[in-house]
């Protein structure tokens, strides 16, 4: 039996409030824009409910009481009581940045701003005073019964009172999912009295017991004014998928506490007694509902939990213990099938991924190896006795490799919408402080890439939409005087491209004024008065350190200032980025990234000897030159014509001093490719093969090379470099 820590289980919640959060977060802004959805809002409350169930289970006891207020708030909204408006959704909004903060704070990377707190707490007391909400407190006291002098009957109570018995047995994986069943039985206190009976009978001995399952069940008995509503609206996300039922009940009180001593599996009158009670005293017992004006006083317990009394019951031991009903078990009867998660640490998973990339290898290795020995065998007219199945068991190895490659791969794949929902907010926010008006749309966020890939475009991708933004879509006025609609349009949209993904995000605000960009640029230094460059090459200045086309700094930036970030980012995940734009329209940037890191398909060049990768995605085309397409210009180097475009060439001998290479570019293959918009000629020796290489990191052990991304083992047991065409790209042409 594995013990679990309170640490463990603090980061186990932790891990989880963090998805629940993103999830809130698209919650809010979809009901911002469809408040009548009453599933949507459902959603956001049990998201709410799961984060305060799990933080008081997880020991977070100010963030389960600030989540408690805001999810009061929220039930109101539920109720009807409370208009789901712009202003509920900011203040939702802000709470929602509380709870990132308490979260960032479990995790000991900063502090929770207490005058924050309160000031979204302000929020919620003012919301609730508009919508007329009861703020949350204790329990009614109890109406005091009337004069015992007084011999007239009185009238009944204007809200009587009400029995219920509620059976709590959830499913045995209900504490994984972070709900704590205790605050439920705590919101069913507030209420009115309650008596809690336990049923420990279905927990199994110690030696069998699984800490993460919840083997207890209950039984409460509640007296309150309260309707049944209000018992399924605490308990509506129990009430499919659990045994959880709400009965009103009548009769004496002896006869309810028989019938649930009877589901309890007691069967002995004597041992139907309450928990703090003398064996031989009789159990004390409420009068009858119709006899009783108030209701009767739990049994004495801490402030901070709910007062529980309980049945006595037999041993826990097997041999004692009555069967359970299949029926009512969460383990017997039918089997629901439902998709179950496991979480894994990334590392545990990168160092399988590993494995399988030396498997790889090593069958790579092997099929060389087999080839080599049927040839031999097929000169010799088959003396070596290979036959047919050496070859089949080296073609089913291969077909189980790669399948537990590609499964593996999956693994590590998540949806980029992820890092894209956030990005709605970023919009409604910036829109409610400049009074601009717009909206993000989002297509392809079920894409899924590579985990690293998408933790690594947030960065990127916020600056491209601050800088649509700011300096992307006009003011409303403006755009009315254009002819345009007021509320501009973001379009950010996901697409798999054979063994990439494409990212493409657009607008349709005023564009780059490529007088001004190409006039900046000659300012700096970064251009000849004289030169008159095509409109990509002018978009590419945006990507220089510090270029900008801003007439004033702002809180957000001008389109161009830290381009050359993103750039570096989006390089560093072997990706491409590209701009178009027109005046007046919009602009589109284009990123092109692989689907994962640790594999890509290359083409195996060769180049004096050695072996060197280009990634496939990087390839425009391969050709044959002649000698009448090569020109030398003193200040740019050695071009090559081709379709009437001059393109700088790279001697891949030259940049990685490789003797007895081929030097003549007539005798050897150019390989065209292009990062970024630009395109360069690779001069080599052959092309060897093409397929997939496994990526080995140089960094961990050597330092950064510019222009090698990395090194693969090939099936001969040699080491390739694994070619980086920006950082070629950039030796090609100095400065971008």
């Amino acid at each position: 039996m594995v013990a679990i820590q309170a640490g463990e289980v603090q980061q186990l919640f932790l891990q989880e409030m963090e998805e629940i959060l993103q999830q809130m977060e698209e919650d809010m802004l979809f009901l911002e824009a469809n408040p009548s959805d009453m599933e949507r809002l459902h959603a956001l409350f049990r998201s709410f409910h799961t984060l305060k169930g799990g933080a008081g289970l997880s020991g977070l006891t100010r963030l389960s009481q600030y989540t408690h207020k805001a999810e009061n708030v929220l039930d109101g909204a539920r109720s009807g009581k409370l208009p789901l408006s712009s202003a509920l959704v900011s203040a939702l909004l802000e709470a929602l940045d509380c709870l990132k903060a308490f979260m960032e704070e479990a995790h000991g990377r900063g502090r929770v701003e207490e005058g924050r707190v309160q000031a979204s707490l302000g929020k919620f007391a003012q919301l609730a005073g508009a919508g007329a909400l009861p703020s949350p407190g204790p329990a009614p006291a109890p109406v005091a019964p009337p004069p015992a002098a007084v011999a007239v009957p009185t009238a009944p109570p204007a809200i009587p009172l009400r029995t219920f018995t509620v059976r709590l047995r959830f499913n045995a994986d209900l504490l994984t999912s972070g709900t704590d069943p205790l605050v439920l039985i705590q919101d069913l206190e507030a209420l009115g009295s309650i008596l809690v009976f336990s049923h420990p009978h279905a927990v199994p001995p110690l030696e069998q017991l699984e800490p993460r399952r919840l083997h207890l069940w209950w039984t409460v008995l509640l007296k309150t004014t309260a309707p049944q509503k209000k018992l399924q609206n605490i308990l509506m996300f129990f009430l499919d998928g659990h045994d959880v039922r709400i009965q009103q009940i009548e009769g004496g009180p002896d006869e309810i506490l028989d019938q649930l001593a009877i589901d309890s599996h007691v069967t002995d009158p004597s041992r139907r007694r309450l928990v703090g009670q003398p064996e031989e005293g009789p159990a004390p017992v409420a009068a009858p509902p119709a006899a009783v004006a108030s209701p009767p006083p739990a049994v004495a317990a801490p402030p901070s939990s709910p007062a529980v009394a309980a049945v006595a019951l037999p041993p826990v031991g097997r041999q004692g213990a009555p069967p359970v009903a299949k029926g009512n078990s969460p383990e017997g009867g039918a089997k629901k099938t439902v998709d179950v998660s496991l979480r894994v640490n990334i590392q545990k998973l990168d160092a399988l991924i590993n494995l399988i990339g030396e498997m790889i290898l090593v069958h790579t290795r092997l099929r060389q190896s087999y080839e080599s020995l049927a040839l031999l065998d097929e000169e010799s007219g088959g003396q070596l006795g290979l036959g047919e199945n050496l070859g089949q068991i080296v073609d089913d190895h291969d077909r189980i490799v790669q399948e537990l490659h590609v499964q593996a791969m999956k693994v590590r794949m998540v949806p980029v919408g992820n890092v894209l929902f956030p990005l709605k907010r970023l919009v409604r926010d910036y829109c409610e402080q400049s009074g601009k008006q717009m909206q993000l749309h989002i297509l392809g966020d079920e894409t899924e890439v590579d985990k690293t890939i998408v933790e690594k475009l947030n960065g990127p991708l916020t600056h491209l939409v601050r800088n649509a933004m700011d300096h992307g879509v006009e003011m409303p006025e403006l755009r009315r005087q254009q002819g345009k609609n007021p509320e501009g349009r973001l379009s950010l949209q996901v697409a798999n491209r054979k063994n990439s993904i494409l990212i493409e995000l657009t607008d349709d605000g005023a564009g780059v004024n490529y007088e001004r960009v190409l006039a900046i640029a000659r300012e700096r230094g970064l251009i000849a008065e004289e030169e008159r460059p095509g409109k990509a090459a002018i978009l590419q200045f945006l990507f220089h350190s510090g270029f900008s086309t801003a007439k004033e700094v702002t809180e957000i930036s001008g389109r161009g200032v830290g381009m050359d970030v993103v750039r570096k980012e989006i390089e560093s995940l072997r990706g491409s980025i590209h701009i178009e734009s027109t005046m007046g329209k919009g602009t589109l940037f284009r990123i092109e990234l692989p689907l994962t890191l640790a594999v890509i398909e290359g083409l195996l060049v060769g180049v004096g000897g050695r072996i060197f990768v280009v990634p496939l995605l990087s390839i425009v085309e391969t050709l044959q030159p002649r000698f009448c397409q090569f020109e030398h210009l003193k200040e740019r180097g050695e071009l090559v014509k081709i379709r009437h475009q001059y393109l700088p060439l790279l001697r891949l001998h030259q940049i990685f001093s490789i003797e007895r290479a081929m030097t003549d570019p007539e005798q050897g293959l150019l390989i065209i490719v292009e990062e970024s918009g630009h395109r360069s000629c690779l001069l080599v020796d052959e092309i060897v093969d093409q397929h997939q290489v496994v990526i080995k990191n140089l960094e961990q052990n050597l330092m950064q090379v510019d222009g090698v991304a990395g090194a693969t083992i090939l099936g001969d047991g040699r080491v390739s470099l694994v070619l980086d065409i920006p950082g070629l790209t950039r030796h090609a042409t100095p400065g971008v």
